[in-house]
């Protein structure tokens, strides 16, 4: 008699403590918007449609449940399902993907805003370099923006915001894919109190990305979306990063990853200042190796591997992959307050293997004393994409193009571009945010203005 009662009081006391007898996955799901890092938000309508809030763009959705799961169908450059679970972990409701949890908004900013780090971790500093058993990265500096940029891929902020961002680069040691952005854990703490979840992604000098496969080497941001107000008054930040073997799993908090790092800036101004100091060098101080003489436009210069003819320079607000701006094309938009200084020309493959022409290295010098990263792609009239690989022994108009502050740019009497090859077409190797020309063959310059 008394094992039946024993176990009469255990099943009711089960029953009471189920909390799907208590709320219908309904109103769990449209009480409250649903936060996915600081670049997204889910909101859920009673009548089974949502939308995600990206900050810059806002996508529909229609949704369905099927306990446990939530299925989105989602109109975006096609029709596509995704699927999350609805999952009761902790005594709270979260949204269960492979990239991780999606949190109710009060929840995320009780717990995950509001944080506090009990681990610090290991203490490292700029310029330092981790190296782990799968995994070696350094950080090199901090840049306030409004896009991070790989190539001809961004993310840009919204009116009103900036991104604070720690570059560096990473190298991926091991035999296994390093997920990034979905597994590891950022946390920016401002002035000790204000508590700011960040993200990471890769770059390179054609794309942005989030997986960095085995071996591979990759430029790293750990950014995060800040409103002006913040940019005006912040003093100090420590930059939080934490992560599992092999990033295979995702810290639930800054504290439960199996590696915790930090980097602590004292004054945010001049860590800024130090960066676009690096990053603006004088011509006197750019080596100049390979050099026999400047270039002017119409002019080809001939590597062992290829050669490029530059035409024609001109300001302008946008690049577009299919040269006339008419028809179906990609384009590329200048940042906030700048303007692009883009310089037209062709390039010829000379060699006999594909060549991708986006990993040649470029920077403009104006009136010797500022430089500038610039980027190089393939146009035509008649291409859709932004052309990357030319094959052997053809021939491609191309761009060489930098976004330059206007209120340097219109006063500029001097306009150098200069130019470097390697023999791989590799990967292009930065050092504050400007290509290390050492790591090329050959290195040419054009006097453009």
């Amino acid at each position: 008699m008394k094992k039946k009662l024993y176990f009469l009081i255990l099943a009711m006391a089960l029953i009471f403590t189920l909390p799907a007898l208590s709320e219908s996955p309904v109103n769990i799901l449209t009480k409250e918007p649903w936060i996915a890092g600081q670049e997204a938000e889910y909101v859920f309508n009673t009548d089974g449609t949502g939308i995600m809030d990206f900050g810059t763009m806002k996508v529909d959705f229609t949704w369905t449940y099927q306990e446990p799961t939530v299925t989105l169908t989602i109109d975006m450059y096609g029709t596509y399902e995704e699927s999350v679970e609805l999952l009761y972990i902790d005594g709270n409701w979260e949204l269960s993907t492979e990239e991780g949890p999606i949190y109710q908004k009060s929840r995320y900013e009780e717990e995950i805003i509001n944080q506090k780090v009990q681990v610090e971790g290991y203490q490292t500093k700029l310029g330092e370099t981790i190296t782990l058993p799968f995994v070696k990265f350094q950080f090199e500096g901090l840049t306030l923006t409004t896009q991070i940029r790989g190539g001809n891929q961004y993310i840009e902020t919204p009116d009103g915001y900036k991104y604070l961002d720690l570059v560096g680069t990473i190298e991926n040691t091991s035999n296994n894919t390093l997920a990034v952005y979905d597994k590891v854990n950022t946390l920016y703490t401002f002035d000790d109190k204000y508590n700011y979840p960040g993200d990471a992604t890769l770059t390179d000098n054609s794309s942005l990305f989030y997986e960095l496969l085995p071996l591979a080497s990759a430029n790293i941001h750990l950014y995060v979306k800040v409103p002006d107000t913040l940019v005006n008054q912040m003093d100090t930040v420590k930059i939080y990063l934490s992560f599992n073997d092999n990033m295979k799993t995702l810290p639930k908090t800054i504290s439960d990853g199996r590696f915790v790092f930090s980097v602590t800036i004292d004054n945010i101004n001049e860590a800024l200042a130090k960066t676009n100091a690096e990053s603006k060098k004088t011509s006197t101080n750019t080596s100049r190796p390979t050099v026999t003489k400047t270039y002017k436009l119409g002019n080809p210069i001939v590597a062992t591997t290829g050669t490029m003819t530059l035409k024609k320079a001109e300001t302008t607000s946008i690049i577009y992959s299919n040269k006339t701006g008419k028809g179906r094309y990609l384009y590329y938009e200048s940042n906030k307050g700048e303007k692009f200084y883009a310089v037209s020309g062709s390039y010829k493959n000379t060699s006999k293997k594909p060549q991708n022409i986006q990993n040649i290295y470029a920077t403009m010098i104006i009136d010797d004393e500022y430089e500038y990263r610039a980027y190089v792609t393939g146009v035509s009239e008649n291409t859709y994409f932004f052309i990357s690989d030319v094959a052997a022994q053809s021939t491609t108009d191309c761009v060489v193009y930098s976004s330059i502050p206007q209120s340097i740019l219109s006063k500029a009497k001097s306009i150098m571009v200069k130019i470097g090859f390697t023999d791989d077409y590799g990967m292009i190797v930065t050092s504050s945010g400007l290509p290390k020309f050492e790591k090329c063959t050959s290195v040419f310059y054009y006097q453009t203005k």
